[in-house]
C-alpha cells in the first residue's frame, strides 16, 4: 500500500508540472472596468471568473473615475482623469500610484494579460520590466472605426490607429486576437508577434436559462410595449461607429405598425439619435441596462438588430444566438461562421438588403417561423469556460518558452 501511494504521489506530481494545472499569479490590466460595462468589462469579468475556478489567483488593475487611487478586494484602481477628446469615456492616469505597484511587486504575478493600449498599458510595462515578467495582449478595438473622434483625416486617423497598435503590442509575447478579422489587421500592420485567435467566451447560463411568461410580459409593460407586438432589438454602446442611424432608418416604414424598436444603451451618440427619432413613438430608448438585466432583453424580443461594420468579435451577437434570438445584421467578418443566413438570421451586403430582410421578418409569418426554428444555441460554443481554457494554454506556452 505505501509502494502505491507512493507511485500516485510520482503521477500526481507529474500531471501537475507537465499539464495545466499549477497555479498561476495573473494580472489583468485595463483602463475600464467596474463600475463601467462594455464588451471588453464583460471579457475581462468572464475571464477572471473562470480563471478562478481553474484555481488560478487573479487580480485587475484598472483606471479609478473618482480621481482617487486605491484598492478594492482583488481590484487596484489607479486615479485617473477624464479625457474625453479622443473619445467619451476615455481616461488618462495622474501621476504614479505608488502604494498600488509597491503592492503588486510585492505579490509578484507570473504574467500580465493587458486588456488596453493606454494608461494601464504603460503601468503594465512598468510592473513586467521591473519583475521582468511576460505580457500576453489582447487587441479587443479596430481604431481606425473610431478616427471620426480624434482624427479629421481618414488617412491620418489609420496611421495613428496603426502606429496605437504597434505600441500596444510591442512588449508582448503574445496576441490574442478575438476573430480572424483582428488578425488580418495585427498582419497588415507588420506585426510579427505570435498570434491566437480566441473568441471571448459568455456567461452561457445566463443567456440560456429562460424567463417565464410573466416576466417577459412584465418587462413589455415596463416599456408600454403590447403583448401581441414585434420587438426588435438593438443593444449595446451608443456611438457613431455602431451605425444605430441605418437601423432606424431601416425601421422607419413599420413605425405605425406594431413593432416597436426597443435601442437599449447609452453612449456619446444617444443624444443625436433621440433627436433623429422625434416624434417616432415606436422606438424607445432604455438608457443603461444593468449587466444582470441584460439577458431578459434577449428573451423577450423577436429579433436582435445590429447594422455595425466595426466589430471585433460582436459579443453582443453570440448573447442573442445564445438566448436563441435571430440576427439580423450588416456582413462583416468578424461574424462569419456566427452568423449563418437563414439559420441564425441574415447577413446583409447593403442597407437596401437590410430593409428588405427587415421588411420580409416583420410581415411573413413563415419567415419568422421558420428561422425561430432553425437557430441554433451558441452558448457551448462560446462559453466562458471554452473561453478561459484557450487563454490558459497561451499564458502556459508563454511561460514554458522563458
Amino acid at each position: 500500500m505505501p509502494r502505491l501511494i507512493f507511485c500516485l504521489y510520482l503521477l500526481y506530481s507529474f500531471e501537475t508540472v507537465a499539464g495545466e494545472n499549477l497555479s498561476m499569479k495573473i494580472l489583468i490590466t485595463s483602463d475600464l472596468f467596474l463600475p463601467s460595462i462594455n464588451g471588453v468589462v464583460t471579457s475581462i469579468l468572464n475571464l477572471k471568473r473562470e480563471l478562478e475556478k481553474r484555481g488560478h489567483e487573479v487580480r485587475v488593475l484598472t483606471l479609478s473615475e473618482n480621481g482617487k487611487s486605491y484598492i478594492e478586494k482583488d481590484v487596484y484602481y489607479a486615479s485617473s482623469l477624464p479625457f474625453d477628446v479622443i473619445y467619451k469615456g476615455v481616461r488618462i492616469m495622474l501621476g504614479k500610484p505608488r502604494k498600488i505597484l509597491k503592492d503588486i511587486y510585492a505579490w509578484h504575478p507570473d504574467l500580465i494579460h493587458t486588456q488596453s493600449e493606454f494608461s494601464s498599458y504603460m503601468l503594465a510595462k512598468k510592473i513586467a520590466g521591473k519583475l521582468d515578467i511576460p505580457i500576453v495582449h489582447t487587441l479587443h478595438t479596430i481604431y481606425e472605426d473610431y478616427t471620426h473622434y480624434f482624427s479629421p483625416s481618414r488617412t491620418l486617423g489609420r496611421a495613428l490607429a496603426r502606429r496605437l497598435v504597434i505600441f500596444g503590442t510591442k512588449k508582448a509575447s503574445a496576441i490574442i486576437a478575438p476573430t480572424k478579422k483582428v488578425e488580418d489587421i495585427i498582419i497588415d500592420y507588420g506585426i510579427k508577434k505570435k498570434t491566437y485567435i480566441i473568441p471571448s467566451g459568455i456567461d452561457t447560463d445566463a443567456f440560456t436559462t429562460p424567463i417565464s411568461d410573466e416576466t417577459r410580459r412584465g418587462l413589455r409593460r415596463r416599456f408600454a410595449i403590447p403583448e401581441d407586438a414585434l420587438v426588435l432589438l438593438f443593444l449595446g454602446r451608443l456611438g457613431k461607429e455602431k451605425n444605430i442611424e441605418e437601423i432606424i432608418s431601416a425601421f422607419r416604414p413599420f413605425q405605425d405598425e406594431n413593432v416597436y424598436l426597443l435601442i437599449a444603451g447609452d453612449g456619446p451618440a444617444r443624444k443625436e439619435l433621440e433627436e433623429m427619432t422625434k416624434g417616432m413613438s415606436h422606438i424607445i430608448f432604455t438608457g443603461m441596462i444593468e449587466p444582470g438585466n441584460v439577458p431578459q432583453f434577449y428573451k423577450m424580443a423577436d429579433l436582435f438588430l445590429n447594422a455595425s461594420k466595426s466589430e471585433t468579435q460582436g459579443l453582443t451577437f453570440i448573447e442573442a444566438l445564445s438566448s436563441t434570438l435571430p440576427v439580423l445584421c450588416r456582413k462583416d467578418q468578424a461574424v462569419d461562421g456566427v452568423i449563418r443566413d437563414g439559420v441564425d438570421g441574415w447577413q446583409c451586403d447593403s442597407t437596401e438588403d437590410f430593409k428588405a430582410r427587415l421588411d420580409s421578418f416583420i410581415h411573413d409569418f413563415s419567415v419568422r417561423e421558420n428561422i425561430r426554428k432553425s437557430v441554433k444555441n451558441e452558448a457551448e460554443r462560446f462559453s466562458a469556460s471554452r473561453f478561459a481554457k484557450d487563454v490558459e494554454k497561451v499564458y502556459n506556452d508563454i511561460l514554458a518558452k522563458r
